[in-house]
């Protein structure tokens, strides 16, 4: 019966999309499901030694160590964060890490984790932030000719030697020079 059950946890877990691993408490991996491997352009049968932080970049390991300890000090529990990370190839991959602590006879003794590739959202959020900017430029620019087209027609009308005068659709005045 566990061994039944054991073959169907390991089955749900390489089947899995997302990057399913354990830490031990100094970060380093003790085991991965296939698409970690995959992700991060290991073989399967290679015997690979690394740190969490031999793959987070750089600027996120900071936000890693923190997490990390605010877990071991229950100060949270179950938290996702987004980080940079780096394939063997040194190729970038964000990830959204979900995990907490595993304890065993009450002692810490790792981390427990699922990570969701999320590159394609980041990518996709970077065109998006660019094409914003760009349409905000357009639009201060516009905003900016309008105003001088106004400002030339004010200084245009004000100054004409002929009576200039704005009514709406109803007929009541709205310009006079």
């Amino acid at each position: 019966k566990l061994i039944e059950s054991e073959n169907k946890y390991r089955e749900l877990v390489e089947s899995a999309f997302d990057l399913i691993f354990t830490l031990d408490v100094n970060g380093n991996f003790i085991s991965a499901n296939n698409n970690a491997y995959k992700y991060f352009g290991y073989e399967l049968n290679e015997k690979v030694k690394i740190n969490i932080f031999d793959v987070i970049d750089i600027n996120y390991v900071d936000l890693v160590k923190n997490r990390i300890s605010e877990k071991l000090a229950g100060i949270i529990h179950h938290n996702s964060i987004e980080v940079l990370a780096y394939s063997k190839q040194k190729k970038p991959i964000w990830l959204e890490i979900n995990s907490k602590i595993h304890y065993q006879n009450g002692k810490p003794t790792g981390l427990v984790g699922a990570a969701k590739n999320i590159t394609q959202n980041k990518i996709a959020e970077e065109e998006l932030q660019k094409y914003y900017n760009n349409l905000e430029n357009l639009i201060n620019i516009r905003t900016k000719e309008l105003q001088n087209s106004e400002e030339k027609f004010r200084a245009l009308a004000e100054n004409s030697y002929d009576t200039i005068m704005r009514f709406n659709e109803n007929g009541e005045h709205l310009y006079v020079n």
